[in-house]
């Protein structure tokens, strides 16, 4: 696996198994700093045998994007996003993160896709970044029920 994360940082990885997470915020909320800075920019691509596999590229700046609406934040404070590989048995894991996400919708909202090399991408938006990081890693632990 090549990754590349930000710019002009580039990691690569020989390994079957790969996994990322990361937790986005919208400022410090108890602080009254929702959306109060100027901007955030992420970009993350992953190849596998030089081919292009996912990639993200997050740009926001609260002057321009309304942050609240749909297409962005949503009214949460929080965003995590995950990739993993593909699983062996990429149906179960599939069901169980669905199923993960309905217990948890109270706490925080998301989705799961299978992309088209039987990858998948989580995204979960919440209110509390510990929320977000315990259920993401429930997500990931899933992987060991369904290995590579």
């Amino acid at each position: 696996y090549s990754m590349l994360i930000g710019f002009p940082k580039q990691t690569t990885m020989s390994k079957r198994y790969f996994q990322m997470c990361e937790i986005l915020t919208c400022g410090r909320y108890a602080r009254g700093e929702r959306f109060a800075y100027r901007s955030f920019r992420n970009y993350v691509e992953i190849r596998r045998g030089g081919r292009l596999i996912y990639r993200d590229n997050t740009w926001y700046e609260p002057e321009l994007f309304s942050m609240e609406e749909t297409g962005m934040m949503e009214g949460f404070t929080h965003q995590a996003n995950l990739f993993v590989t593909k699983p062996e048995d990429g149906e179960a894991f599939y069901e169980e993160v669905r199923k993960l996400l309905e217990d948890e919708r109270k706490n925080c909202q998301g989705g799961i896709t299978r992309l088209t090399e039987g990858d998948y991408a989580v995204r979960l938006f919440g209110w509390r970044g510990q929320v977000l990081e315990e259920l993401s890693d429930k997500i990931l632990r899933l992987l060991r029920k369904n290995p590579v």
